[in-house]
């Protein structure tokens, strides 16, 4: 359960930071403004991941946490790749405003449920390794995105950053089990 939740982590960082590596290309193809840009990364998927942390939070409290976790890495990892067959500004604007959206609602249910599956001595240590995700999504999703795009192009390099993302999430409904709250 927390490898799986810590690859979330990782995947969450790396598709968020994915864009920063292909925006120029994505600039040139679109002839998108500077604004327009600012517009992609910080209202489209910023903005949204805020807000969509709130809902998400309340969601977590009440309902079956798991779930949520599997239902927002596979959103947000399909709308990484639909990043990737964006015809202009509107059609990326909408699939990053998808990739906030499933982004923000993982966090909270991710770390309740790692508070109730650890007793509180091997708390600490648990959120480390979920902390550490992030870190590894950082390198990934520069490297490996960069490497993706040389390779295959941004639009390739949306795609395939995103697909694992569906494995993850299909693995997380159907093996970790839901803990006893509290």
């Amino acid at each position: 359960m927390l490898a799986l939740l810590t690859l979330t982590s990782a995947f969450s960082v790396a598709d968020r930071l994915v864009f920063g590596i292909l925006v120029e290309d994505i600039k040139a193809e679109f002839q998108l403004s500077d604004f327009q840009l600012g517009l992609l990364g910080g209202l489209a998927f910023s903005l949204v991941y805020v807000i969509a942390g709130f809902p998400a939070a309340r969601l977590a409290d009440r309902s079956v946490r798991k779930n949520i976790v599997a239902a927002a890495i596979s959103f947000w990892s399909l709308m990484t790749a639909l990043c990737g067959m964006a015809t202009g500004f509107w059609t990326l604007f909408l699939a990053r405003t998808g990739v906030g959206v499933g982004e923000g609602c993982s966090g909270p249910s991710s770390q309740s449920l790692i508070a109730d599956f650890f007793a509180r001595h091997e708390l600490a240590k648990a959120m480390g390794y979920l902390t550490i995700g992030s870190a590894m999504g950082t390198a990934g999703g520069l490297i490996f995105g960069g490497q993706l795009a040389e390779m295959f192009g941004w639009r390739w390099a949306f795609i395939l950053m995103g697909l694992p993302g569906l494995l993850i999430g299909a693995v997380l409904y159907l093996t970790v089990r839901e803990p006893t709250r509290g």
